[in-house]
């Protein structure tokens, strides 16, 4: 059963109003997830499913998403869903489930791939999400950071789903990545951002209120910052499983299968240095190409980013 979200007053901004129109809910077994479906009119491209990085909300990056489609992109973003959230009611089935998924994997730990049963329930919980939507296939992927273990996870289960995918600051392609080292850049950008909202008023913890920031640019925006500074990003178990995992060779191997995969990098990034990203792309034959001047968190923020991010797509 789908839900349309209970709709705030006009944020004075078409795109917003019209992003909230499309804003639902589905029951997955006893769980509500939020997503959000947007169609461009007179588009007859593939549906672009969006990924969002570690602890941000897909609505971290509405002015993203705005981008792709004021550019004619259809697209499709969700909360993240994993497969043992299916309820009691499912918990069999869920568990059925990952074991398959687990037994499928299996032969790409042999490949020095490493990836957690977290990490597996959560792509799980992305093709149910395709699926139960009934969203055409093949579709188009963007995935940020961590979000792209996801995308590739899920697309090596169901490469028959996926036609494009286009990883930007991937997590997951550096094979034996130090935890101290992702750990204190992530808590480098905590304290930057922290202070950004101390600058608007905005400390970490307080109640949204959808009128705080009348500014289309950086209101709901800013919103999935304040949930991450909350605890997401700075959840150690969560960065220690980021930076231990490695999927770069089943990205290989999508792309021998003919899923059109491919990266991008920003030459600021300080949680991926280009010098780290680069050769282990390289080494496992994963198109990229650099973006100067923009660093982790530019998706959508800068228009160079944005103008790549659609030529990949229009290829």
């Amino acid at each position: 059963m789908h839900t349309l979200l209970e709709q705030p007053q006009s944020l004075g901004d078409p795109f917003r109003d019209l992003f909230h129109k499309c804003t639902h809910s589905v029951r997955v077994g006893d769980q509500e997830i939020r997503y959000t479906l947007m169609q461009a009119e007179n588009s007859s491209d593939p549906t672009v499913y969006f990924l969002p990085g570690l602890g941000l909300s897909y609505t971290t990056y509405k002015g993203f998403l705005e981008s792709l489609y004021n550019k004619g992109k259809s697209f499709f973003a969700a909360e993240n869903v994993e497969i043992d959230q299916f309820g009691s009611k499912n918990k069999l089935k869920g568990e059925e489930k990952l074991q398959n998924a687990k037994k499928e994997l299996a032969k790409w730990k042999k490949e020095k791939c490493v990836f957690s049963d977290a990490q597996v329930k959560r792509a799980i919980g992305s093709i149910e999400m395709l699926e139960n939507l009934a969203i055409p296939q093949p579709i188009d992927v963007i995935a940020h950071s961590a979000g792209a273990v996801s995308a590739v996870l899920a697309a090596t289960l169901r490469p028959e789903l996926f036609r494009k995918i286009f990883l930007y600051a991937p997590a997951g392609m550096i094979e034996g990545d130090d935890p101290l080292r992702l750990k204190t850049a992530s808590i480098n950008f905590g304290v930057l951002l922290k202070s950004k909202l101390r600058q608007l008023g905005m400390m970490p913890g307080g109640e949204h209120d959808k009128s705080f920031l009348p500014s289309a640019e950086i209101d709901y925006e800013m919103f999935g910052m304040q949930q991450t500074m909350r605890g997401d990003l700075g959840a150690e178990a969560q960065i220690d499983e980021v930076a231990v995992t490695y999927v770069a060779p089943m990205v290989r191997a999508l792309i021998e299968k003919g899923v059109r995969v491919s990266a991008g990098i920003g030459d600021k990034d300080h949680l991926y240095p280009s010098d780290l990203l680069g050769p282990a792309l390289k080494e496992n034959k994963v198109p990229y190409f650099v973006i100067e001047g923009v660093g982790h968190y530019a998706l959508g923020t800068r228009a160079t980013v944005v103008d790549r991010v659609m030529k990949v797509l229009s290829e």
